[in-house]
């Protein structure tokens, strides 16, 4: 039987050469990225501006949003489009305990504009004024330390809060509106979009909703008429599994712009 022929001669230095250059090559390419990096202009990153819109809201249909577990309900422009799988990978845990979940997330481009509904859990019943308390930021605010709990006055986004009370479905509710800078969700892009966040947030004992609007800001005017139907849709019956049930009302949610 003849013996398998072995490798060529050659083949074992061809693998040496071969694997010098593309140590090599990797090696350039490292220091192109170090040098662009180095090159690049430093600070603040660039602001990502945008024209106003002009929609005729009277011809925008609406469509109806509906929640049968949480017993919530908003009307959407039919131009936001349903996020498909938020949520599942978004809840978390915030201070005190309390446990939050995103329902759904409305995303349009024109304008260019997010609708989000959340809703939250705590571990015992909390007062109106304890949720009222958690909602408001405090005098001086710190970075959060790594692996702590988020603050719940957070999640209604931005920074430079006002908060009023208002009322939804019959119960005490709380109207804040919020403006912040969100960094364009395209990866390698550091652009910065200056938003406006509006949200109503009510709580019954352990349970509590959010429903928040965010708008591009060279956009809010043209949407503000839209949004403000949203915000206005929104309902919320925690009925007879609220610690706290109160008979349910005429909602009579009072505009954001009403205390401006």
């Amino acid at each position: 039987m003849n013996p398998e022929p072995g490798p060529a001669p050659w083949a074992p230095r061809a693998l040496r050469i071969l694997s010098r250059l593309l140590f090599a090559a990797a090696l350039l390419s490292l220091v192109a990225v170090v040098v662009q990096r180095r090159s690049a202009p430093s600070g603040p990153a660039p602001v990502f501006r945008m024209t106003g819109v002009k929609l005729d809201w009277t011809r925008e249909r609406f469509v109806p949003w509906v929640s049968a577990e949480e017993s919530i309900e908003v009307s959407r422009p039919e131009r936001f489009d349903v996020v498909r799988g938020f949520g599942r990978f978004t809840s978390r845990t915030l201070e005190r305990g309390i446990y939050q979940e995103d329902l759904v997330a409305f995303r349009s481009l024109e304008p260019r504009g997010v609708i989000t509904v959340a809703v939250y859990r705590s571990p015992k019943p909390l007062s109106w004024e304890t949720w009222k308390a958690l909602c408001r930021p405090p005098t001086a605010i710190r970075p959060t330390p790594l692996g702590t709990p988020g603050p719940f006055w957070a999640e209604f986004g931005g920074s430079r809060h006002r908060l009023w009370d208002t009322v939804l479905e019959g119960r005490p509710a709380l109207s804040v509106t919020a403006e912040g800078a969100v960094q364009t969700p395209v990866r390698g892009d550091e652009r910065i979009e200056p938003w406006r966040f509006e949200s109503v947030f009510s709580a019954s004992g352990r349970r509590a909703v959010r429903l928040t609007v965010g708008i591009h800001r060279d956009q809010y005017a043209g949407a503000r008429p839209g949004m403000e139907r949203v915000l206005l849709s929104f309902r919320w019956r925690p009925g007879a599994n609220a610690p706290d049930n109160a008979t349910d009302q005429s909602a009579t949610l009072k505009s954001p712009n009403s205390a401006r």
